[in-house]
């Protein structure tokens, strides 16, 4: 018995003692345990590589969108789908460039769609899509022969025009606007200009339309000829000055601007065969004047515009506009109180019918604030420039009123006479670099425009037109 229990024992010895089981069992997993952990270093680089991809594709067919609707909006008489070919070459290109170092890696050219229903452009319709396969080379994965991983994304984004929009256009029509658009022009109009010699001996480049200046009736002729009839046209760019009709002035361009806005608003209504769009022009000095009361009647509104320029600042105290500074703080709220919300839900319209049209406000302006006023040759009230004020943006965007920016930047002053009015020129000179930072924060997201020449006016209140005319929505 003694025998057989030590044999036993011995057994029981030998299957107990693992000691080289476990090296071997450790050695053996090691390598597909490395495996994996390259792998999964190879995957999440992979991932950071789809998602750079994935947003590629949402630029692609964001940027699909907004040139079809860029397109039609300026060949409304032309097949919306001629629009296609611009648009989706247009994709492809923001697909590229977002992409950037990726790109190789794309196999073929990402694929960029755009279908477009509806038959009039205010019930157009339209959804881009943008899709690519890549293939990214693996590192540690490929010591188990993972070369590759295959990776795929696509993004889809679709716009409908608007329906129902009123457009409030806020119009700065203090001194500071009378300046003629090009320099051109100031050169030209300082050449003949005897308004303040003494103060400016140079000449003055401003079209003073104050009761015995001379500038603004100058700007309205040549040297004498016949005086021009509401908005001075931009000067052929082939004339010489001597062949000018008259000076074209900030408000001549911004008036012009206008009605060719309203000329496409027109479009738009005509192709929806109902009056979707109206329009309102409210000039301000130290107050906000409803000078074109809200109407669909684009045509009369159009004959309104012409009248603009005429608004310049007169010295006139006493009238609807007054006179003196620029009054932003007032022209807000005065215009707020003239939106009405809809009495459904005691906020802004929807846009869904005719009774509850979405406000847009179109605010055009040099940025320039002034808190003086004059009355009767009476001046009071600081004249030290400044900017619009945050309090004053939120009149608005506290009431969720979509705010856009036409920004005509204020020019410098080149002969300032530091001694003229406390020094007004330096104050305003020197207000010149806070401007553009103050309306940027003051207007809707993205919604800032800067305008410094007649075709600039124009083009970017035709932007701002199509811009607010689209709502753009991204699924990914």
């Amino acid at each position: 018995m003694m025998k057989r229990h030590c044999r036993f024992g011995r057994l029981r010895f030998f299957a107990q003692d693992r000691s080289g089981a476990v090296v071997l069992i450790v050695a053996l997993l090691l390598l597909p345990l490395m495996g994996c952990i390259g792998l999964a270093l190879d995957y999440e680089n992979a991932m950071v590589y789809k998602g750079k991809l994935d947003r590629a594709a949402d630029a692609a067919a964001l940027q699909t969108l907004v040139t079809a609707q860029s397109y039609v909006l300026a060949n409304q008489n032309q097949p919306f789908s001629q629009a296609t070919q611009t648009a989706t070459d247009a994709g492809k290109a923001a697909f590229n460039a977002n992409a950037g170092s990726l790109l190789p890696a794309v196999q073929g050219a990402p694929t960029i769609a755009l279908t477009m229903t509806g038959q009039t452009l205010t019930t157009l319709s339209m959804t881009a899509t943008a899709s690519y396969w890549a293939q990214m080379p693996t590192t540690l994965g490929r010591l188990f022969h993972v070369n590759l991983f295959n990776l795929s994304g696509s993004a889809s984004s679709s716009m409908n025009m608007a329906t129902y929009v009123n457009y409030y256009v806020l119009v700065d029509v203090s001194g500071s606007m009378g300046l003629p658009i090009s320099a051109d022009g100031q050169s030209r109009l300082a050449a003949i200009n005897p308004d303040d010699l003494s103060s400016y001996p140079s000449g003055c480049v401003f079209a003073c339309h104050f009761s015995g200046n001379s500038g603004y009736s100058l700007s309205r002729t040549n040297k004498g000829k016949t005086a021009i009839s509401g908005v001075c046209p931009a000067p052929d760019a082939l004339a010489a000055p001597s062949q000018w009709k008259c000076i074209q002035l900030r408000l001549d361009a911004v008036a012009s601007a206008l009605k060719n806005f309203m000329t496409s608003a027109i479009a738009v209504n005509n192709a929806a065969g109902h009056d979707q769009i109206g329009v309102g022009l409210f000039p301000f000095i130290v107050h906000m004047q409803n000078y074109q009361a809200i109407t669909t009647d684009l045509v009369s509104a159009q004959t309104a515009a012409d009248g603009i320029p005429n608004l310049l600042d007169t010295g006139v105290g006493s009238g609807a506009l007054g006179s003196g500074g620029t009054h932003f703080d007032n022209a807000f709220s005065e215009l707020s109180k003239i939106i009405p919300n809809d009495p459904a839900t005691g906020k802004i319209g929807t846009g869904l019918s005719a009774q509850t049209p979405v406000p847009i406000v179109f605010f055009i302006t040099d940025g320039a604030q002034d808190n003086q006023t004059q009355n009767n040759g009476s001046w009071s009230g600081s004249n030290h420039a400044t900017t619009i004020s945050a309090s004053t943006c939120k009149i608005l965007s506290n009431r969720n009123i979509t705010l856009y920016i036409l920004y005509i930047p204020y020019a410098t002053i080149q002969n300032p006479n530091s001694s003229f009015a406390g020094n007004e020129d330096g104050y305003a000179n020197d207000n010149i670099k806070n401007i553009y930072g103050a309306l940027q924060s003051c207007a809707s997201p993205g919604d800032l425009f800067s305008a410094d020449s007649s075709t600039d006016v124009n083009a970017k209140i035709q932007a701002m037109f199509a811009q607010s005319l689209q709502s753009i929505r991204l699924v990914q």
